[in-house]
């Protein structure tokens, strides 16, 4: 996805962003699948369908990994819950965290509205906006 790897590098170099992959895939394809693209290495902890399929059940794994890994517990409203599909966005509105829906390949803007994302984008090409949206 266009701007992906200089969004994913300028929230890395921040010390007050943990970013975490949750994914409907299992842990070792949803790594490998980023492998490929060499975005692996941002990722430090997530949870995946290893833990359950039912997306909206995924956030308190990453949570949870993310305590134990950092020994802190992040407020609702600062977890983001990035990706591109409804399922996404139902997997953050239940915890009270961000949804940021990016109308991409299989779902258009139009597609992704009616599930009511706090934010919508279509890439990470503008590198200000996207970092304005995530704090």
């Amino acid at each position: 996805m266009p701007g992906v790897q200089e969004l994913l590098t300028a929230l890395n170099a921040r010390n007050d962003v943990y970013l975490g992959l949750l994914t409907g895939n299992w842990r070792k394809s949803g790594y490998l699948k980023l492998a490929v693209f060499g975005l692996d290495r941002f990722f430090t902890f997530g949870a995946f369908s290893d833990d359950s399929e039912i997306r909206p059940d995924l956030l308190p794994y990453a949570v949870r990994r993310f305590q134990l890994k950092y020994n802190r517990k992040p407020e609702p409203q600062d977890i983001f819950v990035i990706g591109d599909t409804p399922s996404d966005i139902q997997c953050a509105k239940p915890h009270g965290a961000v949804s940021v829906a990016v109308a991409a390949a299989h779902y258009k803007e139009k597609d992704l509205e009616p599930f009511q994302p706090d934010h919508i984008l279509t890439d990470f090409t503008d590198l200000d906006a996207a970092l304005r949206i995530l704090g």
